[in-house]
């Protein structure tokens, strides 16, 4: 009998602790998590990690592995990193929350609140609205979206300009007819955010997500800051760190930094754990566009599934930080990953770690190992090209004395043997600063920042190619007039 209540008073007094215990996230899938951490961590050199798992409204587990970075303590729960496009979803909460409001309505159009809105063809931007901006189907181009990534401008009215600027730009799709994932999109809605709250847009969010969400840490402008983990960017197959700032014209779309206590919070919202934030993923999704693998996008989160029972998620990545969401409304589960490390294309795969992790908690595809084959040709492409060009210039160099003087007779032979092949190396030289960098929807600052090793080869492939066009000619015209010149005062 004495046992027996023993035993019931134990129960009772851990009453709450057996309430919390996982029903998804079981110990061995915590442990499979773990492991798949610590083996990505070595493969991709990756310097720090933060993970936040949490179901039914409590939190799971805090798993933190790595530094904050050099000379830096460990990362902690505490450590905030960039969200990078994970930003996204909050800006579409506040429009949601403005729409519940009446404030705004999903089919107004943009020019109902932005008058001065427009594009190159404004008859097309004058029907853009709200719901098609969430969803990616305003008919912007990813690489018109992409031209800012590398902004550091953070003066008042730069939200503004960033908007103002697309008048030059003419809508690659019609309105409503085409998904097309654009950075501008949730610039625009940042713009209209900071327009109807009469403030600016940072201060909206900080009222309308951060506090309603006890986001105490969650923050903008957090690169260098205390507390904030140091981003590194691969240099072939090194992380290096950096901190270069990023301006405010990328904060609607990219620009919040949190640690896993906050998105804690923020996860166990999305979930149902907080009736200040509207269920609001269903309708969005529902009226969201079908992409091609037959998921749907809006309101900054991917729906895999069934609308009935959907599985939610989105990547980030900016220039030396990578984060992940994903989360299971049905089964209040979900899952926030977060890396003080960028892409790399020769080492650096971090969608092996950070969709594997997803895949582990909310059984979202497995993901495929990426070889990034194109990325790694113009690279080796690149090198090759350098080396031959310098070696051309040191052949040229040694020999250039030795030229005959029966070539200086400066007729079209000779001119066109000493220009013409300047053109093919300022062909190149255009090539490598604008065609490749659009070939992967981006400029070529926008590569130096995100991929330094491929961005600045192609800045030294291009330099070298314009400098030696031009050198090369004049150097061989003098050098030949000084020949002529000799042989003329031969008696």
């Amino acid at each position: 009998m004495i046992k027996l209540i023993l035993v019931i008073a134990f129960l009772f007094i851990n009453l709450d602790a057996y309430a919390v215990q996982s029903l998804k996230l079981s110990t061995e899938k915590i442990k499979a998590i773990d492991k798949l951490i610590v083996e990505r961590m070595s493969i991709d050199n990756i310097p720090g990690v933060s993970v936040t798992l949490v179901e039914n409204g409590k939190v799971i587990q805090n798993l933190t592995y790595g530094s904050v970075g050099p000379s830096a303590g460990p990362v902690t729960p505490a450590t905030l990193f960039a969200l990078a496009s994970v930003s996204k979803s909050f800006t579409g909460i506040a429009i949601l929350q403005m729409i519940e409001e009446g404030l705004i309505n999903f089919d107004d159009p943009v020019v109902k609140h932005l008058p001065w809105f427009r594009t190159k063809d404004s008859h097309l931007s004058d029907t853009i609205t709200i719901r098609q901006l969430l969803n990616h189907t305003s008919g912007f181009s990813s690489y018109d979206g992409n031209t800012l990534l590398a902004d550091q401008a953070r003066s008042p009215d730069a939200l503004e300009k960033s908007v103002r600027r697309l008048k030059s730009i003419r809508l690659h799709a019609e309105p409503g007819t085409t998904f097309s994932y654009n950075n501008d999109n949730y610039r625009i809605l940042g713009m209209i955010i900071q327009q109807l709250e009469k403030k600016p847009y940072e201060a909206a969010i900080q009222h309308r997500v951060f506090d309603t969400l006890d986001m105490k840490t969650a923050r903008f402008f957090g690169m260098g800051q205390p507390n904030v983990a140091t981003p590194h960017r691969y240099w072939f197959t090194s992380p290096v760190t950096h901190q270069i700032p990023l301006g405010s014209s990328n904060n609607p779309e990219t620009g919040i930094y949190a640690s896993a206590l906050d998105m804690a919070n923020y996860l166990i919202s999305l979930t149902g754990g907080n009736e200040k934030i509207p269920n609001f993923w269903r309708q969005s999704l529902a009226e969201g566009p079908t992409l091609g693998s037959g998921n749907r996008y809006s309101i900054g989160l991917e729906s895999h599934g069934t609308l009935e029972q959907p599985i939610l998620m989105h990547g980030g990545w900016n220039a030396g930080f990578m984060a992940r969401i994903g989360f299971d409304p049905t089964n209040r589960v979900g899952v926030v990953i977060m890396t003080n490390a960028g892409l790399g294309y020769i080492k650096g795969d971090l969608d092996m770690m950070t969709k594997g992790v997803l895949s582990l908690v909310i059984g979202s595809p497995k993901p495929t190992s990426k070889s990034y084959i194109e990325a790694k040709v113009v690279l080796g492409t690149l090198i090759t090209l350098i080396l031959l060009v310098l070696y051309w210039i040191i052949r040229f160099v040694t020999h250039i004395h030795s030229y005959q003087g029966e070539r200086a007779h400066f007729n079209r032979r000779v001119l066109s043997w000493t220009i013409l092949p300047s053109f093919p190396l300022l062909i190149g030289a255009g090539v490598s600063l604008v065609s490749i960098p659009a070939s992967f929807e981006t400029t070529i600052t926008g590569i130096r920042l995100f991929h330094p090793d491929l961005g600045w080869l192609l800045v030294s492939f291009a330099a070298i190619c314009t400098v030696w066009a031009i050198c090369r000619p004049v150097a061989l015209l003098i050098t030949l007039r000084g020949q002529s010149k000799s042989s003329s005062n031969k008696p």
